[in-house]
């Protein structure tokens, strides 16, 4: 960032890690919407509606797009929550120790 330097200001660090936290979020919800249409889709355009096959009531390919797709995403976002996503602080200000580099 020539602005940056230019003017003699530090990038607060917290902003690169949320940056690629944000891709990855838009990156899953990208990737949820695809999958989601496109089982909805290919499952139920293949066959008829008179020919549908039916599980706990519903049409297979509204069971598996509207329940299965989303419980599947569900953990997949339980685990980028707990595992990949880091909890920070959003004061203002960092600590000496955080804004010179050093992690905690």
């Amino acid at each position: 960032m020539k602005v940056l330097d230019e003017y003699g200001i530090k990038q607060d660090p917290r902003l690169k890690t949320a940056t690629k936290e944000m891709l990855i979020t838009f990156g899953l919800c990208i990737t949820y919407s695809i999958t989601t249409l496109a089982v909805a889709w290919n499952v139920g355009m293949s066959t008829p509606p008179e020919q549908y096959s039916y599980i706990l009531g519903f049409p297979t390919w509204f069971f598996l797009a509207i329940i299965v797709s989303p419980l599947a995403f569900f953990c997949v976002v339980i685990f980028l929550v707990l595992r990949v996503f880091k909890d920070m602080d959003l004061d203002p200000w960092l600590p000496k120790n955080e804004a010179e580099g050093e992690s905690k």
